[in-house]
């Protein structure tokens, strides 16, 4: 790429000239700062989960964790540079993408909950004491009670 009659020297000199796009300015601009923070986040609870449980003897789980972790944590960056939507529900959320986040959050929630009551009733039925998951299903009621009053009252 000449111009006027002059031979550029390196790739240094298009980049200085704005000729040649910053790869890493142009990532970073599509991707909210929130989803950096998150994926960064999910990176490092996946490492920590794969370091504690070598400690623990379990190399294993720690391996299928973290892996689980990484893919989770690759998505979200994937969503985050390619998906319109998820960057408009995480930049600048309306009210249709709010009632969205609050549906899932309560999806989440009953899949947990019923997961945990499961493994009470299994416990209980295998004959052993329900610890830990009679203190997960009581600390779930007793939020949900908690949360019905505080909303009827705020409404």
């Amino acid at each position: 790429m000449a111009e006027s009659g002059q031979v550029l020297d390196s790739v240094a000199d298009l980049v200085d000239r704005g000729q040649v796009p910053r790869v890493r300015q142009d990532f970073d601009r599509g991707i909210p700062c929130w989803s950096r923070k998150v994926w960064k986040a999910v990176g490092g609870l996946g490492v920590f989960c794969l370091v504690t449980a070598s400690v623990g003897g379990h190399v294993g789980v720690g391996l299928v964790v973290f892996d689980v972790m990484a893919l989770c944590s690759l998505t979200l960056l994937v969503l985050a540079h390619r998906s319109e939507g998820y960057r408009e529900a995480v930049a600048h959320p309306d009210e249709r993408s709010h009632s969205i986040n609050l549906r899932a959050l309560a999806g989440v929630g009953v899949i947990l909950t019923v997961g945990n009551l499961s493994a009470f009733i299994g416990e209980l039925a295998s004959g052993r004491s329900g610890n830990p998951y009679y203190w997960m299903v009581m600390v779930a009621a007793i939020a949900y009670i908690v949360f019905i009053m505080l909303f009827r009252r705020t409404s």
